[in-house]
């Protein structure tokens, strides 16, 4: 038959109803379970008999009848699976394939809308399948998805692996589900390559969080490489043929029997899945540990000597320390022997059962405050977890506020001019608690007017809870003669409460009593909430190490954020992950980052310092601190100082390298101003020598 007479015969054909549908399960890899279709369509022809679309798909997409076909098996398709609902057949996912024509239709996504509306098929039991050369024009395709998307269509990657799409182009798409091409299938016994590609493909599915096809199973020994490997969903003629709905129904539950009977125990493929979840799951727990703003650390006790188990965060590195320097060690290893026994004193508290011990420390010129609980097991105490943050800034704010309090104890004469401009609440009130004076930050903070304060009694304005603690440690002051730090909660003009943070200092006369109270304080709500959210946090990671330990079935993320320049890259410089803060100071966004390699962005004269910064961070597997100059948005180059470290999978090998910089461009210039002007100093001294 002629190519002209099959055109003309294909025209009619919807009219005279000769397409029918056939559907190919695929089934669950792990239960055997049918969970889904694809619907193929077959060509009844008068004289030809049944053909596959290979035989006339080609022709319906030359003379432009691909989409009202596409159309009548979409809505078939939606109809068949609406009915077998209906018969209560087990829920079912249909998959349907599009054509480039039918999916940029200017109203496709109205079509769809309507035929399930009109079918009464629930949209989340639709898949619509793309291929990957209809992903080349990622602009135009990522919208049309994202509609299918937010109806509530899944969307399936057809042939993955053999298609023209890039990664970056596959990472942009909203897909749920990729489907290994049968042509690695099909050969990943036989062929290294093939079966390197098909466990790449499925390990990448399962990072991004989207469902793993592996199409044309056409053996028992494929089946069970898939299972060993973990590939989610399977189908081919190992299970079946494509087949029309009755012959379809009668065949379901053989179908069923097939994994159970030729592939892995259900019970070992669980066992696989729930390992690799574990796996997963501790190494982003690992990741978010790394990127947490404060510090996390675990200890344990053997032999009466404390050691680290444990210890991760921002705020170990810029002490500039490591994790490998602390985890495995006692304190005296790696901090000075005052501080390490100052720190053992603390741990003896928390394993001694003593809830919420807390302390500051200092190191290397960053202060920290760190509490600590007992992790119980069996009744007895098994590990002390800790937490800590960066109180840098507010310790100088507390010293800062000291040695005002001295100055104006010393120079009494300057204390108004001082105090009526200070941002702190200055107060000075006698032994019985009558304020004397006042700050006019405490209307800023408290409202009213300075009526309210000088002359009257401070304590009605200190919360109820408090007045007990608030009296003990006057009397404490007043006794000893000695200043004394509290914090309590005060009761504002307009009924609301806040936290206050203060420091009593007596005034003393010459002969030595007490003649008043000099109090400053500053609000500290906003650090209170910080501190609740941090004791909450610290709550739930206890949980999640207990749950950890007890069951091994899932651990909770801990929140990062920070203000210097992070991001991951991969072994070839690719930028996986950039930091909203790259914006902030280099003026790209992003995205601008993500997906092309870092070294675009160093400066020509610096680019072989940086590869072999690089190279050596993977061949010695340890951590690099380098400076180079980096382009910016405008044009221009500033000075960054990075440090790099390696991140290892589970044979230790380097894969990722985690990076943190910041700009230190300022720096740069003061130290070319002082080098410019110690030459001018040694020629003006070579000119005075010569004369």
């Amino acid at each position: 038959m002629g190519l002209q007479q099959l055109e003309k015969d294909l025209r009619g054909a919807l009219e005279r109803q000769e397409f029918q549908l056939h559907y190919q399960p695929k089934l669950d890899l792990a239960s055997g379970k049918i969970t889904g279709v694809e619907a193929l369509i077959r060509w009844e022809h008068p004289l030809q008999g049944l053909l596959t679309p290979t035989h006339f798909i080609p022709l319906a997409e030359e003379t432009n009848l691909i989409s009202l076909i596409g159309e009548w098996v979409l809505r078939t398709a939606c109809t068949q699976s609406k009915a077998w609902q209906d018969a209560g057949v087990p829920t079912l996912i249909m998959a349907v394939n599009l054509s480039v024509a039918q999916l940029y239709q200017p109203d496709f996504v109205e079509s769809v809308e309507n035929i399930l509306h009109e079918t009464g098929l629930v949209p989340s039991y639709l898949e619509l399948e793309i291929t990957e050369y209809m992903t080349m024009e990622i602009i135009k395709i990522v919208p049309i998805l994202r509609r299918l998307k937010n109806i509530g269509i899944k969307i399936s990657l057809d042939d993955f692996g053999i298609g023209y799409s890039s990664l970056f182009n596959f990472k942009e798409l909203p897909i749920d589900i990729i489907k290994i091409d049968q042509s690695f299938v099909n050969n990943c016994l036989m062929d290294l390559k093939d079966a390197t590609i098909v466990k790449a493909i499925i390990a990448l599915g399962h990072e991004l969080n989207v469902e793993v096809v592996a199409e044309g199973i056409e053996s028992k020994e494929q089946l069970i490489f898939l299972q060993q490997n973990l590939c989610d969903l399977g189908q081919g003629y190992f299970f079946s043929k494509p087949l029309p709905p009755s012959e379809f129904l009668v065949a379901f539950h053989q179908i069923e029997k097939i994994i159970s009977r030729d592939g892995i125990p259900a019970a070992l493929c669980r066992e696989k899945r729930l390992q690799e979840a574990l796996y997963k799951t501790k190494q982003e727990l690992a990741d978010t540990l790394r990127y947490q703003q404060g510090m996390t650390f675990k200890l344990t006790r053997l032999d009466g000597k404390y050691i680290h188990t444990l210890c991760d965060g921002e705020l170990l590195y810029r002490m500039g320390l490591t994790p490998e320097q602390v985890v495995g060690k006692e304190p005296h290893e790696f901090l000075p022997l005052h501080d390490a026994e100052r720190k053992s004193q603390y741990y003896n508290r928390a394993w001694s059962g003593e809830e919420n011990v807390t302390y500051e420390g200092q190191y290397n010129g960053i202060w920290y405050l760190a509490s600590l609980r007992p992790i119980h097991r069996g009744g007895q105490v098994a590990e002390v977890i800790g937490s800590a943050v960066d109180i840098s800034d507010r310790i100088k704010k507390e010293r800062e506020a000291s040695l005002l309090t001295q100055y104006l104890v010393e120079q009494e004469s300057k204390y108004r001019l001082i105090t009526e401009n200070s941002q702190d609440l200055i107060a000075i009130m006698d032994t019985n608690g009558v304020l004397q004076y006042a700050s006019p930050s405490h209307i800023r903070v408290f409202g009213g007017d300075a009526s309210q304060f000088e002359g009257n009694y401070a304590f009605p304005m200190v919360h109820p809870d408090d007045l007990a603690l608030i009296r003990e440690r006057r009397d404490e002051m007043i006794s000893t003669k000695a200043s004394v730090r509290l914090e309590w909660r005060f009761v504002k003009v307009d009924e609301t409460c806040i936290w206050l943070e203060g420091i009593g200092t007596p005034i003393l006369t010459s002969d030595g009593k007490i003649d008043s109270i000099l109090v400053t304080g500053r609000e500290i709500t906003e650090r209170k909430i910080q501190e609740q959210k941090l004791r909450e946090s610290e709550q739930r990671y206890r949980d999640i190490s207990e749950r950890l330990a007890e069951k091994e079935e899932k651990y909770r993320f801990i929140a990062e954020n920070t203000q210097d320049l992070v991001g991951v890259v991969d072994m070839e410089g690719i930028v996986l992950y950039a930091s909203p803060s790259h914006e902030l100071v280099l003026g790209f966004p992003s995205s601008e980052f993500e997906g092309n390699s870092a070294f675009y962005f160093v400066h020509p004269d610096d680019l072989a310092h940086v590869k072999r910064q690089f190279d050596d961070m993977v061949t010695l597997e340890s951590t690099f601190d380098f400076e180079w100059r980096c382009k910016k948005a405008d044009g221009s180059w500033v000075y960054i100082e990075t440090r790099g470290t390696p991140i290892f999978d589970e044979n230790r090998k380097v894969v990722k390298c985690v990076y943190g910089s910041r700009d230190i461009s300022e720096r740069k210039k003061e130290l070319l101003l002082w080098t410019e002007k110690l030459s001018i100093v040694g020629l003006a001294t070579g000119v005075a020598g010569c004369t």
